[in-house]
């Protein structure tokens, strides 16, 4: 008998397991990495490196032979820029009117338990 055979029902599930948490990360990768998001951020993360020259060519490069799809994915990532910081903006006036709504109500409720204590004292 050998060792393949030793193996228990619940050896094989634990392994049936992790090869599938295994191919569901694959597969998480692989669709991250077809997105055109994805490729966006990973083109513009890239440009931070030391030699930004050599992206700067391929891109030209890029721009020359596919014009249309490089104009379209560049209206799209100033798209995407424009919308995020709008998105942020509105966010941080939404932040400001509740925080000054909060201030409002604990000044009314200083300012009712100021007069509650001269009136008691009255």
């Amino acid at each position: 008998m050998t060792i393949e055979h030793k193996r228990t029902a619940d050896d094989i599930a634990q392994e049936i397991d992790a090869i599938r948490q295994r191919m569901d990360a694959t597969l998480d990768e692989i669709e991250l990495r077809v997105r055109p998001v994805a490729w966006m951020r990973e083109g513009l993360g890239s440009l931070s490196l030391k030699d930004k020259g050599r992206y700067v060519v391929w891109i030209a490069t890029l721009a020359r032979r596919y014009p249309v799809p490089v104009l379209v994915v560049g209206v799209a990532a100033v798209a995407i820029f424009v919308l995020r910081q709008r998105h942020v903006h509105f966010s941080k006036v939404e932040k400001e009117r509740a925080s000054l709504h909060r201030l409002a109500r604990a000044v009314d409720a200083a300012k009712g338990a100021i007069r509650s204590r001269g009136s008691h004292r009255h």
